[in-house]
């Protein structure tokens, strides 16, 4: 299918949660869940949608403050339970740049094993993917762009540059993150960030799609 003039990518880069699985929305209401267990200040939802940014450990330190820590032990008690739904038409939007010899990866702010659990969980072919790069072991997390330096490495050609890839994200630290490192960025307004957010950061309209699998629209 045409591409109507928009750029073309040899490599695409996912975020996981908000984008390759739908995962927030679920989360956050458990994380509401917990703190009424735990009598603690129980954010609204646009409090949670907002920290929800940066690794698990800044969101629940900037809800929770110092009792962060005993709310990160109570959710991990729950956490295998939760099952997260699938995006309609990923898994084929996937398959699809898979055979078109698009090299995929995974950048996420969650370790790489649970990522994976995940991604198979809702569907997504573990196959199409070349890493699955998580928090563990790195030094740096998005929204620095350096967080892109451990997994670019590991899969880039020769010649190849930032600029011949996209980074599919839901957030503003996504974005953030992509564009201090140089490659292209498609926000998706799964539930964490509006398109209006999106154009209030400055991504071009034509880079912000409803749900991912959109994303064949560049191929």
């Amino acid at each position: 299918m045409p591409n109507f003039g928009l750029p073309s990518f040899r490599i695409v880069l996912w975020d996981a949660d908000g984008t390759l699985y739908d995962s927030p929305k679920v989360s956050i209401q458990k994380h509401r869940e917990v703190a009424q267990q735990l009598v603690l200040r129980v954010p609204t939802e646009e409090d949670l949608r907002a920290a929800w940014h940066g690794t698990w450990k800044n969101i629940t330190h900037e809800i929770w403050g110092n009792d962060a820590k005993r709310f990160r032990k109570a959710y991990m008690e729950v956490y295998p339970t939760l099952t997260y739904p699938r995006y309609e038409g990923l898994a084929e939007a996937v398959l699809s740049l898979h055979h078109q010899g698009i090299v995929q990866a995974v950048l996420t702010n969650r370790d790489a094993e649970s990522c994976a659990r995940r991604m198979s969980q809702a569907g997504i072919p573990l196959f199409a993917f070349s890493a699955i790069d998580g928090i563990e072991d790195r030094t740096f997390h998005k929204p620095d762009p350096r967080a892109f330096d451990r997994l670019w490495s590991g899969i880039a050609g020769d010649g190849e540059r930032p600029e011949d890839a996209v980074y599919v994200g839901d957030t503003i630290s996504d974005w953030e993150a992509a564009r201090q490192f140089g490659c292209h960025f498609i926000g998706v307004t799964t539930y964490v960030t509006s398109r209006a957010q999106f154009r209030a950061a400055r991504v071009h309209p034509e880079f912000i799609l409803k749900h991912p699998k959109d994303i064949l629209r560049f191929f």
